[in-house]
């Protein structure tokens, strides 16, 4: 989706975002900008409002004159989740703050961009099938099932919870992009790795077994078979040289409460890791820097936990800031800016992230749009396959239902106005911005599916120099506790349609789409066993240390540390480099 808005850091720059910036209205003329700007609206803060605070706002709301700025929705029937509000219920929803207005048409456009993508994709991948195996699963999925978000069964120290899965039509965008950058990517990557390995202050046997790794990447023929032959060992070399038994320990100390911290409506899990975890047991780069670990909920809000973690993580190792920004307001600013109100929860990791720089998007903190983990929300699909769904119970549970959430994907509180016989339809985004955004100006995918014993190797490198990389990957195989083994494709079923006629999975099986979480470091399994004498020894050299959004009662104390066999199999992207921005 290609629509665009400006920065949403008051009453005249949501103003303007009102129109042609969302593609969702008609043109705001500067009167009618100034008009807002000049205190129609008082500002919510994005905070439940008090009794007395609403009456203040409603007494210096003119209604009808904000309507005098408002498209017209039109006689067209209304998405799923809004709902015609008058009188003072229209009032209160519009005291909240400037609302962001949509318009039917600008609805049918988005929804009909959504199928041109979706098939355009469908062909790119179509042609590079027949020689690339591992995607013609994803192709399959996204001709029968491209919106299907299938819900993920997994154990905790608190019993069996639910997370919801990303859709193949996630999947097919990603590979559709990476198809096409493949060559230029390679070049970048190679580039990357020498960064790094400087960065680490290698020596010169260490910078030379680096360069040979990308020499080997560089000339690798077009199969993977002809790739793993020419790299394995020469990876195996390199990692003998770049990673040494000297991880330094860091004290992390007395860390303050991150700036913008709320009430912990998306951290609520309290089981802390264990002693034999290498979380706590041993010392990595990122450590000191990481925010908590936090759950999505029932949710397929995994990119949005992944890409928010990478920026909060960024934002204390380049400015010595700890935050805690709001997932909730970045779902809520993604879904609405692609006009997606009823298309499911999942969206592509690093599409979210190049889109919010490219519209100068700040993020708004936790303190001031908790999430919602939707705990007694349900879905239904309609029509089947449709991407449409319809949400139910989303609000409930929720501390700021009645202010902050809607039945609506992006769940921002949203309805239409109908005054003087003019409807409105529109939502509320927080209106205090912070002033953190996004860079991905240096970002690249490290996987190359066609050497991926570099990719890991890359990928190792840019860990172990303080760099985390978000992996997209099939979630089916996090299975194992906190040490995940080196499980075989068998070890998961996948049946028809009807949940009928189970079959053992094969490597053509694979998901490699449906899940995204935050890589936060590399350990060689010299390393585990100095620390950890009695840990399994990871399959393939060591552990990537990998911080999941499934709650801190999952895995050990929400980490699960991956063998480096397993991501050669389940792991479908690898992007670095993106990063927090202070202005």
């Amino acid at each position: 989706m290609n629509n665009r808005h400006g920065r949403f850091s008051g009453p005249a720059a949501l103003a303007l975002a009102l129109a042609g910036m969302l593609n969702l209205g008609g043109q705001v003329s500067g009167q009618q900008v100034a008009q807002l700007q000049g205190g129609l609206l008082a500002q919510a803060g994005g905070t439940r409002l008090n009794t007395t605070q609403m009456n203040v706002q409603l007494q210096s709301l003119n209604l009808t004159q904000l309507l005098q700025v408002a498209p017209a929705f039109g006689g067209a029937s209304l998405p799923a989740g809004l709902r015609v509000l008058q009188g003072d219920e229209a009032s209160r929803f519009a005291a909240l703050g400037t609302p962001t207005w949509i318009t039917a048409a600008s609805l049918q456009q988005n929804s009909a961009l959504r199928v041109q993508r979706l098939n355009s994709n469908l062909q790119v991948v179509g042609r590079a099938a027949a020689q690339r195996p591992e995607l013609q699963n994803l192709l399959e999925a996204a001709r029968t099932r491209p919106f299907e978000e299938p819900l993920l069964t997994v154990d905790t120290k608190s019993g069996p919870q639910q997370f919801r899965l990303m859709s193949a039509e996630v999947g097919l965008e990603q590979a559709a992009g990476d198809l096409s950058t493949a060559v230029q990517r390679r070049s970048v990557n190679t580039g990357l790795a020498l960064n790094y390995a400087r960065a680490l202050n290698l020596d010169a046997a260490g910078i030379r077994a680096v360069q040979s790794v990308n020499e080997v990447a560089g000339a690798a023929g077009a199969t993977p078979s002809n790739a793993a032959v020419g790299t394995r060992v020469v990876v195996t070399q390199a990692l003998n040289a770049v990673t040494r038994l000297d991880l330094r320990p860091i004290n992390i100390g007395i860390l303050q409460a991150p700036q913008g911290q709320g009430d912990g409506l998306d951290t609520a899990g309290g089981c802390p890791g264990s002693n034999t975890g290498i979380f706590s047991a041993l010392d990595f780069p990122m450590k000191k820097n990481l925010p908590e670990v936090k759950s999505q909920g029932n949710r397929g809000t995994c990119w949005a936990f992944a890409t928010v973690g990478a920026i909060e993580t960024t934002i204390s190792r380049d400015f010595g800031r700890r935050v805690n920004l709001s997932e909730e307001d970045f779902v809520s600013y993604t879904k609405i800016r692609a006009g997606q109100l009823e298309g499911g929860d999942g969206y592509f990791p690093f599409g979210s992230a190049q889109e919010a720089q490219q519209s100068n998007y700040r993020f708004a903190f936790e303190n001031v749009w908790q999430y919602n983990k939707s705990g007694q929300q349900t879905e239904t699909e309609t029509p089947k396959n449709s991407g449409k769904w319809i949400y139910a119970k989303s609000c409930e549970g929720y501390p700021f239902a009645t202010t902050l959430c809607s039945n609506t994907v992006h769940q921002a509180p949203s309805a239409c106005l109908l005054v003087d016989g003019k409807q409105s339809c529109g939502f509320q985004l927080a209106q205090k911005r912070s002033p953190y955004g996004v860079d991905v100006s240096r970002a690249s995918n490290l996987y190359d599916a066609d050497n991926r014993d570099a990719s890991l190797f890359w990928t190792a490198l840019a860990l172990r120099s303080g760099n985390p990389v978000l992996m997209t990957h099939d979630a089916n195989y996090l299975k194992g506790g906190s040490f995940v083994a080196d499980v075989p494709y068998s070890s998961v079923s996948h049946c028809d349609d009807n949940n009928q006629n189970c079959k053992p999975n094969t490597a053509k099986d694979v998901q490699s789409w449906n899940h995204a979480v935050l890589l936060v470091g590399y350990v060689t399994n010299a390393e585990v066993k100095a620390k950890l004498p009695n840990a399994p020894e990871g399959a393939g050299g060591g552990y990537f240390i990998a911080k999941n959004s499934w709650s801190s009662c999952w895995g050990d104390g929400g980490y699960a540390y991956l063998p480096w066999n397993w991501l050669e199999k389940y792991v479908g992207r690898l992007d670095v480099n993106i990063n927090g921005t202070v202005n």
